[in-house]
């Protein structure tokens, strides 16, 4: 607003009112002068001028103005003289140029000064909003949004309620937000508009579709009935039904209904197993009573059984029943005679012609199963067993489902064979007066058999007194009541079991186990099953005893340090054979070899045609001879090839040798190719194995 008076320092009353005429903008002659003391005068127009003052707010936001009337001959204020003075302010932006010309009019026409009139206001920032989710359902009577720390607790979530929802029905409908905007102030500044909240994310999950308007979201046109969710920014609906365990069960999860009573029903469940395609064993009382309970205890049912197929039956397996009793029982140990009694358990199983002494039950088909999809699951027939393998005097049924007895004598079970042998008796000793016997069936001796006689049978050998002899061979079993005592190393040989009371300097081969009665001094025994020395002395004194199953003794060594070993868990005969046969293939290659030398020499690049018939007839022989080693390189391969996955068959972690009361240092343990001495007296039962590392250990 103008000023209306001035105070000015002059020199005289003229200068000072040059000066004020100046100061105040109007023309001398409207100005007067009055002394105020120290060369100062206040000058003062005589009429002043209309007035008009400009306030912005601080925010800059509006600027307002103020205008006072001219007095006496005054000028009024002017609207450009104001519009000037709002440009020398910076005030351009939302000026009202109205407004201030409406303003200086009316005080200009005599109106009375007015004061904060709004003529420039500026733009406010408008704040965006983020996108919403309406939802036409609620979880637990809740809206989802709020149900996240529900979902926390794995048993709260199961609670939550749903509601349920069928094809086509609205699920959600998202709300778009609104962009935000910046303001400006009267001066033209820009006012950032803050930052929008983040939208509500949303996304369609299973069996949920977005239609076109992509604003809405919707129940997909395939579903029966389901239940409607929302976890983790997805829209989803769950399957009230499901199949399981292999579509063996048809499981449903019932919510109970709202309080309107819409809810799952009966025949919402039909339409479900319908579309599911099940058809089989669905359970009518299960349906009804889960929809009920579901509802009268206002809780959530998950996997109600309502279907359940039907497994198959596996077939029965084929069952052998062995008619005779076939086991090797040698006989009790008398205290009297300190020998083994064969009255007390006899080891002699007669049969006769035509006895049946295996019968075979065939494997059963089985029951066909069926699943809740109405799909037959075939059953597995039972497995079949073959009749046990047989050897001399057996023979196999019409319908082969039995095996017969071919002639009166002995039944004997020889590494899994049955076989049926005569029965020879010689009642006394073998010796001068007998000869050497080598009997087709089985042989049963009543007294010994002396030094440099040799016994050998097909089947078992039943030999009531003990050995001295040279030599003691069956195809079958071996039973010495007595013992073997040999000055010259008598060798006992069996393809099946050996029990014998004692062994002293002999050497012992058995296909099956060996039962020793009381002990082993000095020998060398060798078993393809299992060794044991549990009776009597039980005692190992001396030499070598090798089971490839393992061995059971009572004690092993002597408290002098006898050197003893005990070998388990490996084949040392197997081994041999395999090495011997890979000499004998080495041997065949290196005389192929030089065959195929000598062939090449003469025969090759078509030079064989004038050779002479002597030459040829040679040369023919080689080629001859070099088939056959061929050929027979190829079997022993082959056989190599089988007794290497025999001796891979033997498991030395699950073998171990047991003694029952103690073994003395000078003992050496072997199992698997490994090897322990016992340095220092073990009196204590023991078990030796092999440890997680493969080293022998003992417990």
């Amino acid at each position: 607003m103008k000023e209306t008076a001035v105070t000015v320092q002059a020199p005289d009353l003229e200068s000072a009112l040059d000066l004020g005429a100046v100061l105040l903008g109007v023309p001398i002659e409207e100005v007067t002068a009055a002394p105020a003391g120290d060369g100062r005068f206040l000058v003062e127009a005589r009429n002043p001028p209309g007035a008009f003052a400009i306030r912005l707010q601080p925010d800059r936001m509006a600027a307002f103005l103020s205008v006072t009337p001219p007095r006496g001959t005054g000028r009024p204020v002017q609207a450009e003289d104001v519009m000037t003075a709002l440009a020398g302010k910076g005030i351009v932006f939302g000026l009202d140029e109205e407004a201030v010309r409406e303003v200086v009019a009316r005080v200009a026409a005599g109106g009375a000064g007015e004061n904060d009139v709004c003529v420039a206001r500026g733009t406010p920032a408008r704040p965006g909003t983020g996108t919403t989710i309406r939802f036409d359902f609620r979880l637990s009577g809740r809206d989802p949004l709020l149900m996240t720390a529900a979902r926390q607790d794995p048993l709260a979530a199961k609670s939550i309620i749903k509601k349920l929802v069928v094809a086509g029905q609205v699920l959600a409908v998202k709300v778009p937000g609104t962009p935000a905007a910046d303001g400006c102030t009267v001066t033209g500044e820009t006012v950032a508009a803050p930052p929008p909240p983040e939208d509500i994310a949303v996304s369609a999950g299973a069996h949920v579709t977005l239609r076109e308007d992509g604003l809405t979201f919707a129940v997909a046109g395939d579903v029966v009935a389901g239940y409607a969710d929302y976890a983790g920014g997805v829209l989803m609906v769950e399957e009230p039904l499901r199949l399981a365990a292999e579509a063996m069960q048809a499981l449903l999860t019932i919510h109970p209904p709202e309080e309107s009573g819409a809810g799952l029903t009966e025949e919402l469940v039909d339409q479900l197993l319908a579309q599911e395609g099940v058809v089989h064993g669905v359970s009518r009382d299960a349906i009804q009573k889960g929809l009920a309970t579901a509802a009268g205890k206002d809780m959530v049912l998950h996997d109600v059984v309502v279907a359940r197929g039907v497994l198959p039956v596996h077939g029965q397996d084929a069952v052998i029943d062995l008619l005779v009793e076939v086991e090797a029982k040698a006989g009790a140990v008398s205290q009297e005679t300190d020998r083994i009694d064969f009255r007390e358990r006899s080891f002699i199983r007669n049969v006769h012609k035509g006895q049946v002494l295996a019968r075979k039950t065939p494997a059963g088909p089985g029951v066909d199963g069926r699943d809740v999809l109405g799909r037959v699951l075939p059953a597995e027939a039972g497995a079949d067993k073959p009749l046990p393998a047989s050897t001399g005097n057996v023979t196999v049924s019409d319908d082969g489902l039995a095996l017969l007895s071919g002639a009166d004598g002995m039944i004997s079970l020889v590494r899994g064979k049955l076989g049926v042998f005569e029965v020879y008796e010689v009642p006394r000793d073998v010796d001068y007066a007998t000869g050497n016997l080598d009997m087709a069936g089985t042989l049963k001796i009543g007294g010994w058999v002396r030094s440099g006689f040799t016994v050998r049978a097909t089947g078992d050998i039943l030999i009531g007194g003990g050995v001295e002899g040279t030599l003691v061979s069956s195809g079958a079993n071996i039973v010495i009541a007595g013992g073997v005592v040999s000055l010259t190393g008598c060798r006992i040989e069996a393809k099946g079991d050996v029990t014998v009371r004692f062994l002293e300097g002999a050497r012992l081969r058995a296909g099956g186990n060996v039962s020793i009665q009381d002990q082993v001094m000095r020998s060398i025994v060798i078993a393809g099953g299992t060794l044991a020395a549990l009776s009597g002395k039980g005692r190992i004194r001396g030499g070598t005893v090798a089971a490839i199953q393992g061995i059971a003794i009572n004690e092993a060594g002597s408290e002098a340090g006898v050197k003893t070993f005990l070998i388990a868990g490996t084949n040392v005969g197997l081994k041999r054979r395999i090495l011997e046969l890979g000499k004998q293939i080495n041997a065949h290659r290196r005389e192929l070899a030089k065959m195929d030398t000598v062939l090449a020499r003469f025969l090759g690049r078509g030079r064989g045609a004038g050779l002479p018939k002597e030459t040829a007839r040679q040369l023919a022989q080689v080629g001859k001879r070099r088939r056959a080693l061929a050929m027979a390189e190829v079997r022993l391969a082959k056989s190599r090839e089988e007794l290497a996955r025999e001796l891979a068959a033997i498991d030395p972690g699950a073998i171990t040798i047991a003694a029952k009361r103690a073994v003395y240092a000078g003992t050496t343990v072997i199992i698997g190719g490994r090897v322990h001495r016992v340095t220092e007296d073990i009196m204590r039962p023991v078990t030796f194995h092999l440890n997680e590392d493969g080293q022998i250990d003992y417990r």
